[in-house]
């Protein structure tokens, strides 16, 4: 019987010991890459947890890592051309978007994030078009409307932009916020030069 208690005792550190480990995701899949170093979907993961904690260099050394594994890897593309994206890389960002909309044409995000490269580049047309591409795909997007409103606002055509901003709102209210000015916190009115 003593050896039954000490052995139950003994698997109980163990499932302790194992179940603080498991609590921790970068432990978790930093294991998981290390007992599988081949497997795509234990770096993207790793990549992700990273990305979360905003430990974007990291995040990304694992998302090319997937990517190197699994070429057609759509997360790992996807996030890593937003990492790139949140580091004004443009020029990765574009590329590795421009990558994922080619292996996967109705990639929303993929679409959405390549047309805010292409505003931020002052191409607006090709950026509408990107925008309604998304919107063919699924056109319950607030963020896409929103998007699509903005460049068509820079274009210089208020009526379909207003069109687009409205139908963004209706998706999802918390888009006004996103309307907001950062200094003084009013409403930006989007047709005011």
């Amino acid at each position: 019987r003593q050896a039954w208690a000490i052995g139950l005792m003994a698997f109980a550190v163990i499932g302790f010991t194992r179940d603080l480990e498991w609590r921790n995701d970068v432990i978790l899949w930093t294991n998981a890459v290390e007992d599988a170093p081949l497997m795509p979907i234990a770096h993207y993961n790793l990549g992700f947890v990273y990305h979360q904690a905003g430990r974007t260099d990291e995040a990304g050394m694992s998302y090319q890592r997937a990517l190197e594994l699994e070429p057609r890897h759509m997360l790992a593309l996807n996030n890593l051309g937003a990492i790139y994206l949140s580091d004004e890389n443009l020029d990765a960002a574009e590329t590795t978007f421009e990558t994922l909309i080619n292996l996967e044409p109705e990639s929303i995000e993929g679409l959405n994030n390549l047309g805010r490269i292409k505003v931020t580049r002052g191409n607006y047309a090709e950026a509408v078009a990107l925008y309604r591409r998304a919107l063919a795909v699924d056109n319950q997007r607030a963020e896409v409307w929103l998007n699509l409103g903005l460049a068509l606002r820079d274009m210089g055509n208020k009526k379909d932009a207003f069109d687009s901003l409205h139908r963004a709102i209706q998706l999802d209210p918390d888009v006004k916020k996103d309307l907001l000015t950062p200094t003084t916190g009013r409403f930006y009115d989007p047709f005011a030069y």
